[in-house]
């Protein structure tokens, strides 16, 4: 039979005995039953014992009813014990939760603690209450110790737990108190902590225990820690280890908090933030240079005290920052001495993580010393190799991608660079914090290098490392680098496409779907990154604005407006000039800004806005440069919107009412031009030969050099104006009229001929400049119009000379078969009719040669299939009729 326990009140806890400790009952050794489990299984043998007994002799039977009657009383006692349930034992309980704590079978400790809390609100419970909240919270704490969590909802258990056994007993012993502070500086509660401390007596010599824990937690917490939370903390427990009676863990204690200080003393230095010249400014600062010095000497008086108690390789954690200190201080010998004094003492002790910040202190100490990358990098590749987990896992992957840079191994670089990125966002470093901003100053270091060795594209793939921190906003001085430098970029790019341009002989011998692609695919790239620097300027003008800097607010603004006008994105530019105009109304600028906003809207095609913008401006301004600049293109204005009349008065009031512009003024000449070409442009040949004539004087008066577009146009409107000689049907001439007009057409086909020469010669002198797109086309156009004036003239052997050097020289254009028939035409006015049929051959010959979609970038020239079937007519009629000629329009117009 099982023993039982005595409960607490029960008649054997009467015997002296503890109510807790099981106690022997003294009839077992008697007890028939004694042997048995089951009281009523033992009562049913004893009955049949007593029929045994029956069998063996009625005359012995005469005491069975005394038995039975006694039977049957014994049965009901048995009856009445099972029907009362046994009280449950709150002592062992908790002892055997206690003891599977210890043994740390933790889940069998939850389960007792389980069978408890199911009774808790039972009467019998209150005095055990205690017990069971106080090992409800070392449960907790144990396991969380023996499992190495930190998990706050945990620590929260722990903390209400101790809560309410002080609540229920009044303070807690040392132990609970210091898991209860413990918990509570997990949660981040110091203050708390800090009074639950006080609580803990002095004898226990373990309060330093819980200062070292908080002051840890608040030098672990990101971003710079203030001296004046920290240092008070440090010197009260300072003055806790009076209390540690082991005198190597005194001296290991000790250490740690001289090693705390120097670090706090190091984080009071203004840390440079900015550019790095800014940066380099920095480091020659009094304070910085002060702060150095006193953590040196605070260091060196440590150390003389601390290295009579013990040995030397206990003090390495005060020898990293000594040399730090004498590294920033420019002492670079005495820095690499603690430094690698250091690094002896810790390969002594594998894997410890301080060997990860001597070797970056000995791989930068390197690297400043001799400027030699080769030296340094084996220190920083050995760090970033074996201390992945360590703080200065991210200083080594930095000095590793500088080391890199310096090398010019720039793809490797900005790999590791980027490593230490990716680490800085995992790991949520704060922007202030001293790491992220070394990584900021390496990486704008080599931006500014390759910068300043115009390498853009470089400086933006080195500046680009740093995206992944900011994404779509980056912040202002990272914005203001990235604008510059695409838009120096695309100033490079846009140098580089003019070089693609090709000369004229070029332009001559290849189609023009051939020389421009390499032209337009960099022109086009360059205009990328010049819209790229005008978002980058905006958001730097953006974030200006907000951090109050006006002047750097109108200049990123401006810059913005300039980019997006050299990338001719017209409607960027629009609303960057006109924030320009409204935001800034003081700033000189802002006339500027309304001209270039005008000339905005014309070339994006909104001339109603133009003319707007270019009438306010006058109004507002009718005496300023810019309004000047403005008048021609708001005639374009009038021009365009058809408005011809309004676009005469306007260039007519600067040609000869104006009182600021003279005719040796640009604006002057400017003004003739396009009067020339507006008059052109209506057939008006007469009206534009005197004004382009009259430009083209004053060009050639100032000594320009740059008047091949005057000269086509003149010499245009002079081949154009002939149609007005000729004699109406109507109008009855005598002789001596028509051989005026015949003299006077012809006067003005030579002087066109003169002009389309010199527009040639001149053109050609630029053969290695870049022409414009006009100048091309009036470049190509010279050549044929040049032929056609001498054919008009009935000069066919001049014609023919021409045609043909106009067919060599753009023999890949279908321009050249306009020549090539001419030629034909030509000789058939002459009356040589096998040189026509040759010509007529080479026309064909010629017209295999050029591309299909050659005629289709031809404007105003026969397409492909007009010219197939007027040189098979020709060819079928052997040209029997000499006079067999292409139509006109194919003839004259190239």
């Amino acid at each position: 039979m099982a023993k039982k326990q005595t409960e607490p009140g029960s008649p054997k806890a009467a015997s002296g005995k503890p109510a807790d400790e099981p106690v022997p009952d003294p009839q077992s050794a008697q007890d028939p039953m004694a042997d048995h489990d089951d009281p009523l299984l033992a009562a049913e043998e004893a009955v049949d014992a007593e029929n045994v007994e029956v069998e063996q002799g009625w005359s012995q039977a005469w005491h069975l009813p005394v038995l039975l009657l006694g039977l049957g009383l014994m049965l009901l006692g048995v009856y009445g014990m099972r029907a009362k349930p046994t009280p449950f034992n709150y002592v062992q309980t908790l002892d055997t939760a206690r003891q599977m704590i210890k043994a740390q079978d933790f889940e069998g400790a939850k389960a007792q603690l389980d069978l408890m809390a199911a009774r808790l609100n039972e009467p019998d419970a209150a005095s055990h209450l205690f017990h069971f909240y106080l090992i409800q919270g070392d449960l907790i704490y144990e396991q969380q110790l023996a499992n190495r969590w930190d998990n706050p909802e945990s620590h929260q258990q722990i903390v209400n737990a101790y809560g309410r056994a002080s609540e229920l007993s009044g303070p807690l012993d040392d132990t609970h108190l210091i898991r209860w502070t413990q918990a509570l500086v997990a949660l981040g509660r110091e203050d708390e902590a800090m009074r639950k401390m006080e609580q803990v007596s002095e004898a226990a010599g373990r309060r330093h225990l819980i200062l070292q824990q908080i002051i840890q937690r608040r030098l672990d917490s990101p971003g710079p820690h203030p001296s004046d939370q920290v240092l008070p903390l440090l010197a009260r427990f300072s003055s806790e280890l009076s209390n540690v009676t082991d005198p190597a863990e005194k001296r290991r204690l000790e250490v740690w908090a001289t090693a705390q200080r120097a670090m706090l003393m190091f984080e009071a230095e203004p840390s440079p933030v900015g550019d790095l010249a800014a940066a380099d400014a920095a480091v020659t600062q009094p304070a910085e240079v002060g702060a150095a010095e006193e953590v040196r000497d605070y260091l060196l008086r440590r150390l003389a005290v601390l290295a009579d108690s013990g040995p030397e390789q206990d003090l390495v954690e005060l020898m990293l920052p000594l040399a730090r200190a004498y590294q920033k201080l420019g002492g670079f010998d005495d820095a690499w001495r603690w430094f690698d004094k250091a690094d002896g003492y810790l390969k002594k002790v594998p894997e410890n993580p301080l060997s990860a910040e001597a070797l970056v202190g000995l791989g930068q100490v390197a690297l400043a010393r001799t400027g030699d990358p080769a030296q340094a990098v084996r220190y920083f590749a050995e760090a970033v190799e074996n201390y992945p987990g360590t703080s200065s896992y991210i200083p080594a992957l930095i000095g590793l991608g500088d080391c890199r840079a310096r090398a010019s191994d720039h793809d490797q670089a900005r790999d590791v660079l980027g490593q230490a990125v990716e680490q800085v966002r995992n790991r949520q470093i704060p922007a202030d914090a001293p790491a992220r901003q070394q990584l900021e100053e390496v990486v704008l270091d080599h931006y500014d290098r390759a910068f300043s060795n115009q390498d853009y594209q470089l400086a933006l793939d080195y500046v680009g490392v740093l995206s992944p921190l900011y994404g779509q906003d980056p912040p202002r001085k990272i914005a203001g680098r990235l604008a510059v430098a695409h838009e120096k970029l695309a100033d490079q790019l846009k140098a580089h496409a003019q070089s693609l341009k090709p000369t004229v002989e070029q332009v001559a011998r290849s189609t023009s779907s051939q020389w421009r692609t390499g032209f337009e695919l960099a022109n086009q790239e360059a205009a990328l990154h010049y819209e790229t620097a005008g978002d980058y300027y905006y958001k730097h003008a953006l974030m200006a604005e907000t951090e109050g800097d006006a002047k750097a607010f109108a200049d990123t603004l401006w810059q913005s407006a300039e980019c997006y006008d050299k990338a001719q994105l017209w409607a960027k530019a629009i609303a960057r000039y006109g924030d320009y105009i409204q935001f800034l109304p003081e700033d000189p600028r802002r006339q500027t800004a309304a001209r270039r906003l005008g000339l905005a809207y014309l070339v994006d095609g909104q001339y109603q806005a133009a003319l707007g913008q270019f009438l306010s401006l006058a109004e507002m301004y009718p005496n300023s440069p810019d309004t000047y600049d403005s008048l021609v293109p708001l005639a374009r204005c009038y021009t365009e919107m058809k408005d011809y009349d309004a676009a005469k008065r306007t260039l007519n009031g600067i040609l000869e009412n104006h009182p600021a512009i003279t005719p040796q003024s640009p604006r002057y000449i400017d003004a003739l031009q396009e009067l020339g070409r507006l008059h052109h442009q209506l057939g008006e040949y007469r009206d534009a030969v005197a004004r382009l004539s009259q430009a083209l004087d004053l060009m050639e008066a100032r000594g320009d050099s740059h008047t091949a577009a005057v000269r086509f146009l003149l010499a245009d409107a002079y081949r154009q104006s002939i149609k007005e000689l000729q004699a109406d049907p109507d109008q009855a001439l005598s002789q001596a009229q028509l051989a005026a007009r015949q003299h006077e057409r012809d006067q003005r086909l030579d002087q066109a001929l003169r002009l389309y020469d010199q527009v040639i010669t001149e053109l050609e002198q630029r053969t290695f400049d870049a022409l414009d797109p006009l100048e091309q086309v009036y470049y190509r156009d010279s050549f044929f119009f040049r032929a056609d004036c001498a054919f008009d003239l009935r000069r066919f052997k001049q014609a023919i000379e021409l045609y043909d050097l106009a067919a060599r020289r753009w023999e890949r254009d279908p321009a050249s078969l306009v020549a090539l028939i001419q030629i034909v035409n030509a000789h058939a006015e002459l009356g040589q009719v096998q040189e026509a049929r040759a010509a007529n051959r080479r026309a064909q010959d010629q017209l295999k040669r050029i591309p299909e979609d050659a005629f289709n970038d031809s404007v105003g020239l026969m397409t492909h299939q007009h010219w197939e079937d007027w040189l098979r007519w020709t060819d079928q009629l052997q040209l029997r009729d000499s006079t067999a000629a292409a139509p006109s329009a194919a003839v004259n117009t190239p």
